[in-house]
């Protein structure tokens, strides 16, 4: 009686287990979706690659704009690449600086200097500047970029306009095909609505 009542809770034990791991499958393969039936495929091929060709032509050019007027061409703005000269003019009132009096005749002396001043209420005079004046064929707005453009006795500065340009041209460059191997993995994850087939592929 003993014997065969172990029997029968030991067939009811294993009933249950199995059950319970038939819906385990069960459950298992649902939440995979469609990873449950992947596959893998491996492939092996060999591939010929075309050289590429390249072709560079016209290669631009910088436009020289620095157009520097003769000495013939007299008293006018010339600008350099390393420095400029500029025509000169008398200073007005508005430059904090002048040089001229209410009819625009120059009051500084040419080839020297001349003095700015304020007059106080108390009738006080004061000099608030001392200015080199206005002197024709000559300009006091002038700039150089470099010690080095000035001349070894200390005469003179040299400026200049550079230029850079392309006369065209063209490079080309040609690769002949090279051989290899393909090794290509794919794992199919399944369809998708049975018209999508959803796969990973990797490649070397």
């Amino acid at each position: 009686m003993k014997k065969r009542l172990f029997l029968t809770l030991l067939a009811a034990a294993l009933s249950a287990t199995w059950l319970n791991a038939a819906e385990e499958e069960n459950e298992y393969s649902a939440e995979l979706g469609i990873y449950a039936n992947a596959r893998n495929s491996l492939r092996f091929g060999f591939r010929l690659v075309g050289g590429a060709n390249v072709n560079f032509s016209n290669l631009g050019s910088v436009p020289f704009a620095a157009v520097i007027a003769p000495a013939s061409a007299g008293e006018v703005d010339r600008i350099y690449s390393n420095g400029l000269v500029i025509n000169d003019i008398l200073r007005g009132p508005l430059s904090g600086r002048n040089e001229v009096d209410a009819n625009g005749v120059q009051t500084s002396t040419p080839g020297g200097r001349y003095n700015v001043t304020v007059t106080a209420d108390d009738g006080t005079v004061t000099i608030v500047g001392n200015y080199l004046s206005f002197t024709p064929g000559r300009t006091r707005v002038w700039r150089y970029d470099n010690p080095s453009q000035l001349n070894a006795n200390g005469s003179g500065i040299v400026m200049n306009a550079f230029s850079a340009s392309s006369n065209g041209g063209s490079l080309e460059g040609n690769k002949v095909a090279s051989a290899g191997v393909e090794i290509q993995m794919e794992r199919i994850l399944g369809k998708l609505a049975d018209k999508w087939q959803v796969s990973v592929i990797g490649g070397i």
